[in-house]
Order: structure tokens, then C-alpha cells, then sequence
């Protein structure tokens, strides 16, 4: 596990404390993280360190959204949530978490994704951005 004293003594409100780890990377190299521990330590952490965006870039096939998104749409995270179709909100929202919590895809800091409608895949063009 991690030393849980470190991590409760840690506010990520308070910037200004010098032992307290701002992501996992700082963490000590001899703690070893399982699984369950990343969502636990998500609490500690700052993820929103990056704001993520979803850009509708092709519609494929009839090239006719049934819920009416366009090309050149642009959905920011968690704003414009809802304006997302459900289908392609719950297709692209591991992605957009995965970016927003400092992860790496494919080595950028964007990824395409389809969304799950066969007869009219919508790509989106997922991009984090360094918020300062």
C-alpha cells in the first residue's frame, strides 16, 4: 500500500505544504499501488490539472447525426456535458478521464474516438490542455 500518513496530511487545496505529493509520480518509488489504490489516491490528488475537450471531427457513413451533432461541435468537460449524446458520452468518458488525470495515450495529449452508432459514427477529437 502507500503511507497513508503522508497522504492524510496532504490537502490539495493547500498548495504551499512541500511534502505534499502532487501526483502518483511523486509518491516514493518503494510504494507499491494495486488497483483499487489509484481511485483512493485520486481524492488526494489534483486530476483537473487539464481541461478536455471533445470535438466532433468526421461523421462517418450517412454522415448524418440522429442527435444532431455537427461537425466542428465543440463539447468541453464537464461543462457541456449533457449536451452530449448518451451512446457517445459513456463511449469517450474513459478517455477523457484517463487525459484529465495526467495519463498518456499513444504518447499525446489528444486521442480520436467513435461513437457506438453503427449506422452513423461520429469521431470525436479528445484534447486535454494544460490549465494554468
Amino acid at each position: 500500500m502507500f503511507d497513508s500518513v503522508t497522504i492524510k496530511n496532504c490537502s490539495f487545496h493547500n498548495a504551499s505544504k512541500s511534502n505534499c505529493p502532487r501526483s502518483i509520480s511523486d509518491l516514493p518509488s518503494n510504494i507499491l499501488l494495486e488497483p483499487g489504490d489509484y481511485t483512493l489516491l485520486s481524492r488526494w490528488f489534483r486530476l483537473a490539472d487539464y481541461k478536455v475537450s471533445c470535438e466532433v471531427k468526421r461523421i462517418l457513413e450517412a454522415g448524418r447525426c440522429p442527435n444532431g451533432h455537427m461537425v466542428g461541435d465543440v463539447f468541453g468537460y464537464p461543462d457541456d456535458w449533457g449536451r452530449l449524446c448518451p451512446a457517445a458520452a459513456n463511449s469517450i468518458y474513459p478517455y477523457i478521464r484517463t487525459l484529465q488525470a495526467r495519463g498518456i495515450l499513444h504518447g499525446k495529449d489528444f486521442i480520436e474516438v467513435c461513437c457506438p452508432d453503427a449506422a452513423n459514427p461520429v469521431v470525436f477529437k479528445i484534447t486535454r490542455e494544460k490549465m494554468a
